[in-house]
């Protein structure tokens, strides 16, 4: 009769959280990149990835404590334990279970000597989502309930690869709107096999979205935003175009595919603000690097304008609001048509002649590459 080999004895929440503590520059580094100490180097701070937040300054890590807090969502808890669990959408196990993991946490509540391999990840994205999966997909998120969008990232096929939820919670103290953004996935338990739905990302590199719609229109150029929302706004402001974003938001571009976009005309419709214009100027190195056919940017100063109607033509006047910030969403609020922007496309006011990183300033390629205006309004 065989012996059956006793499993490893996993560390407690005391001990995880104790190591976490030790090493919480490191931890913070690997789960919060890009961020910087503040306060006397009393707290961390970094951009949520959980959320289209392009500044740091709202999630902040005690670094005394190990306790966190967003103060644009109401998000907090009182451990790294706790941070994990939050920022990878997991449940309060799998996240002490991970930081044991990424700290080799031994249940003598030391570390453990590097493996010379790094361990597995313990959910894997299945890719594609099978239909049966996506027939039950979660209504509500356990947070933050129903969503008030939706968007399905799909394969060129059509078939789906990742959903995202956005969430609207209203204001925060100041005012300002708050929005979180949540990934979910159809993943495999590695050890087991287990298959469910869980909140978190894709693997690298992340799909764009509608590569479907990409590869049906395989003429048709196109136009790159900075989220799913602008995106939306663009398609309806550039019919002609396929208008497309990467997951994430601006910190996160570099992790994304941009391959599809080869041999593409493509127009990057960057917000109008620095880290926006700063990431679309960056971007567009890169997709001449990928080999797309051309390289645009709008420029933020025709919006400047104020759009109006006469009849059906389009009309344009001084005194119009471009705020900071702004992008092509907020152009669909403020009364701009796909007539404004066709016009603007036919005169070339749609299109920067030069790079910029500040708001409201001319943001694109090099003037040789910049589309030429064929025509002037009276």
């Amino acid at each position: 009769m065989s012996e059956r080999t006793a499993k490893p004895k996993r560390p407690t929440f005391a001990q995880v959280k104790r190591a976490s503590h030790q090493a919480i520059e490191r931890v913070l580094a690997h789960w919060l990149p890009g961020g910087k100490l503040v306060d006397g180097k009393k707290e961390y701070t970094a951009p949520n990835p959980t959320r289209a937040d392009k500044h740091a300054g709202s999630l902040k890590v005690n670094i005394a404590k190990g306790t966190w807090s967003d103060f644009a969502t109401g998000d907090k808890g009182g451990d790294l334990i706790d941070l994990v669990r939050y920022l990878d959408r997991c449940t309060d196990v799998d996240a002490c279970n991970k930081l044991a993991d990424f700290l080799n946490v031994t249940a003598s509540g030391q570390p453990a000597p590097v493996p010379n391999k790094p361990k597995a990840t313990e959910w894997k994205a299945v890719l594609p989502i099978p239909a049966e999966a996506m027939a039950a997909i979660p209504s509500k998120h356990y947070r933050h309930g129903a969503p008030s969008k939706v968007w399905i990232y799909k394969d060129a096929r059509g078939e789906a690869l990742m959903v995202l939820y956005r969430f609207d919670l209203g204001p925060d103290a100041d005012g300002k709107s708050r929005k979180v953004f949540a990934p979910l996935t159809w993943c495999k338990q590695l050890a087991t096999g287990e298959k469910q739905w869980r909140w978190q990302g894709m693997p690298e590199p992340r799909p764009l979205l509608r590569l479907d719609v990409l590869s049906k229109r395989r003429s048709a150029p196109v136009v790159v935003c900075e989220g799913e929302k602008s995106a939306d706004a663009a398609a309806e402001l550039l019919p002609h175009y396929v208008a497309t974003c990467w997951p994430n938001g601006t910190n996160s571009w570099q992790k994304a595919d941009f391959a599809p976009l080869a041999g593409r005309d493509v127009l990057l419709w960057p917000d109008n603000d620095a880290p926006g214009l700063s990431c679309m100027d960056a971007l567009a190195d890169h997709l001449r690097q990928c080999g797309a056919a051309s390289v645009s940017i709008v420029a933020q100063a025709a919006f400047s304008q104020r759009p109006g109607l006469d009849g059906e033509k389009p009309t344009f006047a001084a005194g119009g609001e471009w705020a900071e910030g702004d992008d092509a969403a907020d152009a669909l609020a403020k009364g701009w048509t796909p007539a404004h922007l066709a016009e603007l496309e036919r005169t070339g006011e749609l299109f920067a002649l030069t790079l910029a990183s500040a708001p409201e300033a001319t943001t694109s390629t090099d003037p040789a590459k910049a589309k030429p205006a064929k025509g002037s309004r009276a």
